[in-house]
């Protein structure tokens, strides 16, 4: 039986808001595969920021191994070659498991995707930026 916060007015049960996790994933990796090799870098540290090494090893089949066995406890360094072997599915793997684990890292790919040179004129960036402006003034 549905709580009141799930009727709608008529006292039907309400239907969940579609899901914007994968086609933020989705977009966040087509973005990826778009992006100058420096702006990778700075997604893959940013999204890997709030997660384990433990974590970096499970998501994705293992792709972010690399930066955790290079990395300090915490505080991923991301080489410009690890960047670009990563490909846009890993990064959408990424993001759903950042999803989960902190929202606040994949929100504040807001302020990453602003300051990063030359997408500011990008439409994909724009579907992005707002689909996680939506999500985040759902919370």
């Amino acid at each position: 039986m549905p709580n009141d916060e799930e009727l709608d007015i008529a006292g039907r049960a309400a239907l969940p808001a579609p899901a914007a996790g994968p086609a933020i994933a989705r977009l966040v990796a087509e973005v990826y595969e778009q992006v100058p090799p420096d702006t990778k870098r700075r997604l893959l540290e940013h999204l890997t920021a709030p997660l384990g090494a433990l974590a970096l090893f499970a998501v994705a089949n293992g792709a972010f191994a690399r930066i955790a066995l290079q990395g300090g406890r915490g505080d991923w360094q991301v080489r410009l070659d690890d960047a670009a072997r990563v490909r846009g599915a890993d990064v959408a793997a990424l993001v759903d498991f950042v999803m989960q684990a902190s929202a606040d890292a994949v929100d504040g790919l807001v302020q990453l995707l602003g300051s990063a040179q030359g997408l500011a004129g990008s439409a994909l960036v724009a579907v992005l930026v707002s689909l996680l402006l939506q999500r985040a003034n759902r919370k």
